[in-house]
């Protein structure tokens, strides 16, 4: 089955629409979090400044008093900006509880240092004690706070919600593994919706389809509880995992690192604004941007393309503007002037539009 130029055009756009879908409720979501982590510190370290009698704080180097509901919110920010810092807001780290308090911890530590560092440059005299005490109260009540948000987040991704749509690609073999490891990580937000059985030809060492194996449905259905569509590795794949709502292609193993098979299996999927996931302990990757989590001894390494990347492409149009407005400032320094002297001492236009060789041949005459 081959599709036209026109449908490839309407899938396409379909997959942007699902990203930017995606984009939308993993904005919300951590704007959600980030409130709720700012309410947790703001409620946890006003109630320990509060029950050890601190009121309002004075800067003897600035010669001001400082409120005790701004220090409180200043403290908030900088919490917020330490946990963001240590990852704490990653997509792959909200639904998993070891990973994200050890995150958690970090960043209390980070924010440790950095209230103190805000005390000493105001001069604002706050017993350690009360910060240390503040921050381990916002640690424990930020915890708690996440527990709750990620029960939920768990049972939203069992109907398919906060997730993303994954094709598993591999020998039947890779597809069962990784399809039972999933299965047993709920933190994943990695929802299998179709597989695509793969394997390499002996003769010339590409990636072919393989047939499954007898009772291959049968064991992806009780591994994952459902049936899951089977899609063929062809040329239009990426089209084909686009129509079934696919986000992300997981590849098991069978393609090897450095391979003209998967850099082009890569490349269509880019194209269709596809992430592609590898289980590093079967395939490696090289040569794109990567983010590698280990999960109970599986590593998981997440590629993207940062240079088709939307936020890629506004940095560099940023870069571009800015470096533009920068030489356009630097050279009027010099031609500005030098435009004004030739115009008050010649009187002749500024600008020059006759051509070269008109004033060539002018000239020998």
């Amino acid at each position: 089955m081959t599709y036209s130029g026109n449908t490839k055009e309407k899938l396409s756009e379909a997959s942007r629409k699902y990203v930017l879908s995606v984009a939308y409720w993993r904005f919300f979501v951590n704007a959600l979090l980030v409130l709720c982590d700012m309410t947790a510190f703001i409620i946890a370290s006003a109630i320990v400044y509060v029950v050890r009698n601190a009121g309002d704080l004075y800067s003897t180097r600035f010669y001001f008093y400082l409120a005790l509901w701004v220090y409180t919110l200043v403290g908030s920010l900088i919490w917020i900006y330490c946990l963001h810092s240590v990852g704490v807001y990653h997509r792959h780290v909200m639904g998993d509880g070891y990973q994200l308090n050890a995150f958690l911890v970090k960043g209390a530590i980070f924010a440790g240092l950095m209230v103190c560092a805000l005390n000493s440059i105001l001069n604002v005299y706050v017993p350690l004690v009360t910060t240390g005490l503040a921050l381990l109260c916002a640690l424990l009540v930020t915890i708690v706070e996440r527990l709750i948000i990620r029960q939920f987040v768990l049972f939203s991704r069992e109907k398919g919600a906060y997730s993303y749509g994954t094709v598993l690609v591999g020998s039947p073999e890779g597809i069962e593994h990784a399809l039972e490891f999933l299965s047993k990580k709920s933190q994943l937000n990695y929802h299998v919706v179709a597989v695509c059985p793969i394997g390499l030809n002996e003769k010339n060492g590409l990636v072919q389809a393989v047939g499954a194996p007898e009772g291959f449905k049968q064991r992806i259905h009780e591994i994952s509880g459902r049936n899951i569509v089977t899609l063929p590795y062809c040329k239009n794949f990426a089209e084909r995992a686009v129509a079934v709502g696919v986000q992300t292609v997981m590849v098991t193993d069978v393609m090897q690192r450095f391979s003209d098979n998967f850099n082009t299996f890569v490349l269509d999927l880019e194209s269709m604004n596809l992430e592609i996931a590898v289980v590093t302990s079967a395939v490696d990757v090289s040569g794109h941007e990567t983010n590698i989590r280990v999960l109970q001894g599986t590593t998981v390494m997440t590629i993207s393309l940062p240079q088709y990347s939307p936020w890629a492409m506004c940095k560099k149009r940023a870069f571009d503007i800015v470096v533009s407005l920068i030489a356009l400032l630097v050279s009027a320094i010099v031609s500005v002037p030098v435009a004004i002297a030739i115009k008050l001492t010649d009187g002749g236009p500024i600008f020059i539009c006759r051509p070269v060789w008109a004033a060539v041949a002018r000239r020998s005459r």
